[in-house]
């Protein structure tokens, strides 16, 4: 049992994070002030003032103030130079003393990668639409990665007052104007990380039946290409997944080094070893492989890489998320 209140207070700054711990992001120069005041750290002044309101305006990005019930930090605030982290217990505490401005930011700890873990910053952006058609009608959201894909479509249902409904399922578009859709996985506990959405995302919630194809492009070609090829093979853009325009480009040049080309677009799989506890399980060569198989189809003038981002990202978690590729 811990009587000191400032052995209290160091305990809890010094814990160990677990996942779905949750943290509040906040002010650096404001905790470093309230440190000073309560003991935990020396202060040159002789008896430091009291600290104002806990202030989370200087770190949310305004623009998102009535996006969501999420709160975004601003794209520029730098850990350990604007903000800091402390549990959600302690600031239970510090807020009935000192109270707040602004909507406080809460996060979790996230898995990262399969040895550690993170506390998540940065929410991914996404966009609702009534319908595919709805173009005016977008409303922007912010998400943890770890949010179940079911708990998006309650989202989008409450949000549209759209009945649940099993003729029903999600979709999503990659493109910045929302032409082309893809229906979304409906494996049961997927989470947005699962399914990779990329940053800016559109997602709808529609009938089963429709075409993934816009109406909105029906200027455009579309074909059911089934084995024919309708695009030269190999000329074939890769989508931004959020940041991924170097990770793209350096794609875009290893797949026109033909010996190498060649060899993943033949019996590479052949010489996987999958055994090695130091690798990676093949998984990565595999994502690889058939990334160049789609480019070089002849069936599609572009393609996302999202299947090796997600590859690589679980080797090397420090390539997860949005952050530049």
């Amino acid at each position: 049992m811990v009587s000191d209140p400032v052995e209290k207070y160091k305990k809890l700054l010094e814990k160990d994070n677990k996942v779905d711990d949750k943290y509040v992001i906040i002010d650096k120069k404001w905790l470093e002030h309230w440190k000073r005041y309560a003991g935990i750290e020396k202060s040159d002044e002789e008896k430091p003032t009291e600290p104002g309101p806990i202030d989370f305006t200087k770190l949310a990005d305004p623009t998102t103030a009535n996006s969501s019930n999420e709160v975004q930090v601003r794209a520029n605030a730098v850990e350990g130079n604007d903000y800091s982290f402390i549990p959600y217990e302690l600031y239970q505490e510090l807020v009935v003393t000192y109270k707040k401005e602004g909507q406080e930011i809460i996060r979790k700890v996230i898995p990262l990668g399969d040895y550690s873990t993170t506390i998540e910053v940065f929410l991914v952006p996404l966009r609702l639409r009534e319908s595919r058609a709805s173009y005016a009608n977008s409303k922007q959201i912010y998400r943890s990665r770890r949010t179940k894909v079911e708990d998006l479509k309650k989202d989008i249902c409450n949000e549209y007052r759209i009945p649940m409904s099993a003729n029903y399922r999600l979709y999503a578009s990659m493109d910045e104007k929302g032409f082309d859709w893809e229906p979304i996985s409906e494996q049961a506990n997927l989470t947005l990380d699962d399914v990779d959405l990329t940053k800016n995302a559109f997602i709808t919630y529609e009938s089963r039946n429709i075409s993934t194809h816009s109406s909105s492009s029906s200027n455009k070609p579309y074909y059911d290409v089934g084995s024919k090829s309708y695009y030269t093979p190999g000329l074939c853009g890769l989508s931004n997944l959020g940041n991924t325009c170097f990770m793209n480009s350096a794609l875009q040049c290893l797949s026109n080094v033909p010996p190498l080309t060649a060899y993943f677009l033949g019996q590479y799989e052949d010489h996987i070893n999958r055994d090695n506890p130091l690798g990676m399980k093949g998984d990565v060569a595999k994502a690889y492989g058939e990334l160049i198989h789609e480019m070089w189809s002849g069936k599609s003038s572009s393609c996302a890489p999202r299947s090796l981002k997600q590859s690589v990202a679980r080797y090397a978690p420090q390539f997860s998320g949005f952050a530049q590729q």
